[in-house]
């Protein structure tokens, strides 16, 4: 019967890279809160919440490919729906990164022995001795300027290509869907979350001009308990870079050393051990590569 169903309502739609990551990152942290969620406020609620989204985008898919060739405003939809979705993951992230081991962040002193052993003592203290106004500023412009790579490439790319659009979007979506279900599986605490634990950490306070001021204010109101490692703002940017190149290869040269940038800004703004930037370069590299052979592989890739 629901076999039935599913085929007569959606047996014409073809699923893609970019669709699978965000059913399977929903429906995954739907059950993850159903069955590890007793403590959570509203869990029922929430749970519920996840199945009205995976039908939404089940339903925005049927519509959109049934639409195909018509409205403009369906191939945004279609290019961009991921967005929205992933920033309301991205603030979930606090109800469920402490599930899986009962408010544990138990990677954390992993994390930071490893970069004590690597480094000789905590590097976003060490890299303090290196911060000046000007410094911090470009940090800063590294590290707030993340915030436009999940959308500018595939907005441009939205403009006139919309197969390079979604290729590039399925890139994106499988980085953050996987990077996201790691903190779960690996909870780690940033810095700033671990001054009272570690007393040789020191606060950064780097200075700067109006966007390290932005950076500040973001940071203050949108870090994530335990979801450091690996950084998924490194992850991200590195994949979006990557993407970049390969379908808009002009913007791509620009945003690759830009993506680098990032990396060493979270380190040089205290907000992610030495360890954190390294690791999401390593995830994002292998989120590109198997997702470019996964496009390859069902045709989903327009230069293959």
């Amino acid at each position: 019967m629901i076999g039935r169903v599913w085929r007569a309502r959606y047996g014409g739609v073809r699923f893609l890279l970019l669709d699978l990551a965000v059913l399977t990152y929903v429906l995954t942290t739907g059950l993850v809160l159903a069955l590890f969620g007793d403590g959570v406020a509203h869990r029922n609620a929430r749970v519920l919440a996840h199945l009205l989204v995976a039908a939404a985008v089940l339903e925005l898919l049927r519509a959109a490919q049934a639409r195909r060739g018509g409205s403009g405003a369906w191939r945004w939809a279609r290019a961009l729906y991921a967005v929205p979705i992933f920033g309301a993951a991205w603030g979930e992230l606090n109800l469920l990164v402490p599930l899986l081991y009962d408010g544990s962040y138990w990677a954390t002193h992993l994390v930071v022995g490893a970069d004590l052993l690597l480094a000789g003592g905590h590097p976003t203290v060490l890299v303090q001795a290196l911060h000046r106004p000007w410094l911090d500023e470009l940090m800063a412009v590294f590290y707030t300027g993340y915030y436009l790579f999940p959308t500018v490439p595939v907005v441009l790319l939205a403009l006139r290509r919309e197969r390079e659009a979604l290729a590039a979007g399925s890139l994106i979506a499988l980085t953050y869907a996987s990077n996201f279900l790691l903190f779960l599986l690996l909870p780690a605490k940033s810095p700033p979350q671990l001054l009272s634990v570690y007393p040789d950490l020191l606060p950064s306070h780097y200075t700067g001009y109006w966007v390290a001021a932005l950076t500040r204010t973001i940071q203050n109101n949108e870090s994530v308990l335990g979801a450091a490692f690996p950084s998924s703002h490194v992850s991200a940017s590195l994949v979006c870079a990557l993407a970049a190149r390969r379908y808009l290869p002009g913007f791509g040269r620009v945003l690759l050393p830009l993506a680098f940038g990032v990396a060493v800004a979270t380190v040089y703004l205290g907000y992610h051990h030495m360890l954190d930037p390294i690791a999401g370069l390593a995830w994002g590299w292998l989120c590109y590569r198997g997702g470019l052979r996964w496009l390859r592989l069902r045709g989903e890739d327009p230069l293959a």
